[in-house]
């Protein structure tokens, strides 16, 4: 993971529209059109970005421990308890839960070679950690993997809303669907992203 610097460089077309807003998908659509899939475009409008459904969200019953607070049990729907579960944190005092799956796919309309992923935080929530998926058919996909056969788990811990983290993969990948699967996330997987292309 390296700081993405704000110089123009190659990106697949998400943000600058060349994505269509048909072309991007998602596992699940909030209810608000602010957070639809479409609106995860890197640097876009303030209040904009990805938010999966709030249905989709784990929050629990939290206890206070001597290392923080911990989770103890699990409940869903996640309903409206944004303050709770903006507290949970794990036994090592992180302010971060998991999530099963969320998933944002960018369509780029043909094979394309991508050489890594740009993503950058919303105000107050934030994918910390993720997968990519690609393929050329949502029936295809495969995750990336490192050379011992283990998905690839990708990172982007800033806490600034107006800096990119860009994540390289370890060789280039081929294809047309390119899909980023939330790990974990703060309070909830807000984003945005593109795609680099050299």
């Amino acid at each position: 993971m390296t700081a993405f610097c704000k110089e123009e460089l190659c990106l697949a077309g998400v943000k600058s529209g060349k994505v269509r807003d048909d072309e991007m998908n998602t596992s699940s659509i909030h209810p608000r059109s602010n957070y639809a899939p479409h609106e995860a475009r890197l640097d876009g409008e303030l209040g904009r970005y990805w938010l999966p459904h709030p249905s989709k969200y784990l929050t629990g019953v939290v206890t206070q421990g001597g290392c923080g607070y911990r989770v103890t049990s699990f409940k869903t729907p996640f309903g409206n308890s944004t303050n709770q579960l903006q507290a949970i944190q794990d036994v090592h005092g992180n302010d971060m839960v998991r999530t099963p799956g969320e998933w944002l796919q960018a369509d780029l309309r043909t094979p394309t070679t991508v050489t890594g992923v740009v993503t950058q935080r919303s105000v107050g929530w934030r994918v910390t950690s993720f997968k990519i998926s690609f393929g050329d058919s949502n029936n295809h996909l495969q995750v990336i993997q490192d050379v011992d056969g283990n998905d690839m788990i990708f990172q982007d811990k800033t806490e600034d809303t107006d800096n990119h983290v860009q994540n390289i993969f370890s060789i280039p990948i081929r294809a047309r669907l390119f899909r980023l699967i939330a790990v974990t996330y703060y309070a909830r997987s807000g984003l945005r992203l593109d795609y680099v292309t050299c």
